[in-house]
């Protein structure tokens, strides 16, 4: 656990980036390696089209998936990136009439008439005979922590420098996906900062709650929402959202104002402990991943319901990657 008194005094200028409470690591932070290979030899059968690679692979591409991702102008947008043609038109039969091999593309006429072109790259970073874990890699690795990062806190960033430097936003999302939070300094005390780091990274979601908004100390009369983050009660350890059908995956608090006393952040690194109990008991990890738990939302003329585990796991490299 570790609390952020050492910036209570001065949390009007900080702004924190908290992927739902520290739980849910950046699963997005993830590139597909280019990987170049030349077909040497191809070989006909009723239902597909056997290619074989120079590193010694060989793919099966059956007939109507290469028709159904033809990569010519009438079939598919190079300016959106997607299929323009209607996949339950093409014959369920389809079949090639000949296959040819030119200066690194290989081109299909088809006994519909229609000539596909497939560059050798593509159809090898595409085949999908096989997982696809050897094409998700990732430069980052999660550092978990613990008390100790107290005297270790990622480096702040200034606010304008995130807004204007690619460098210092790109350190921005390298601390958020290593240690589960970033902090910004010297943040404007307005809703649209927030929403300008915001815009900078993806963009906001819009809830019941708004998209970004307020949240003060009130009486349980006059609360905007029924949440106990509306009032002046002290918030134990938790994640946000769980009665989404989508729960947060990263999350942006930021005072504007703090009077009296209380009122620190607590992070805890929730993925860290999930991944301390998988070591220790790896039954309850697998449990918490497959069981789905009910998570409900109450409040007047308002429901709102979601399932789903309480680990979830990247599917191909079985990592955890968000708590709920």
């Amino acid at each position: 656990m570790y609390t952020l008194s050492m910036f209570v005094k001065h949390l009007r200028n900080y702004s924190c980036l908290i992927p739902n409470k520290a739980s849910n690591r950046l699963f997005s932070l993830t590139f597909v390696k280019q990987v170049d290979a030349c077909v040497t030899n191809w070989e006909l059968s009723k239902k597909y089209l056997l290619l074989n690679f120079s590193d010694h692979e060989e793919h099966k591409y059956h007939y109507i998936w290469l028709r159904d991702h033809c990569r010519c102008s009438k079939c598919y947008s190079k300016t959106t990136h997607s299929r323009t043609q209607q996949t339950h038109k093409i014959p369920a039969n389809i079949y090639p009439l000949h296959v040819s091999l030119d200066n690194g593309c290989l081109s299909i006429e088809w006994c519909d008439n229609h000539i596909s072109t497939y560059s050798e790259s593509w159809l090898f970073q595409n085949h999908y005979n096989k997982s696809l874990e050897p094409f998700l890699i990732s430069d980052i690795k999660c550092r978990y922590w613990g008390k100790e990062i107290q005297t270790n806190v990622p480096e702040s960033i200034h606010f304008e420098n995130v807004c204007k430097e690619k460098e210092d936003l790109l350190k921005l999302l390298e601390n958020v996906a290593i240690y589960g939070f970033a902090i910004v300094k010297n943040t404007p005390t307005t809703l649209e900062s927030v929403r300008t780091i915001s815009n900078l990274i993806g963009y906001p979601r819009k809830t019941f709650y708004g998209d970004v908004w307020l949240t003060t100390n009130r009486s349980e009369e006059d609360m905007d929402h029924a949440d106990l983050a509306y009032s002046n009660v002290a918030l134990p350890c938790h994640t946000d959202g769980t009665y989404f059908l989508d729960s947060p995956g990263l999350q942006m608090f930021h005072c504007h104002e703090h009077t009296g006393t209380g009122g620190e952040t607590v992070l805890v690194d929730g993925i860290g402990a999930a991944e301390k109990l998988k070591l220790t008991n790896p039954n309850a990890v697998e449990y918490l991943a497959k069981t789905w738990i009910p998570a409900t939302y109450y409040e007047k003329d308002r429901c709102s319901k979601a399932l789903g585990p309480i680990i979830k796991l990247n599917p191909y490299t079985k990592e955890i990657y968000q708590n709920k």
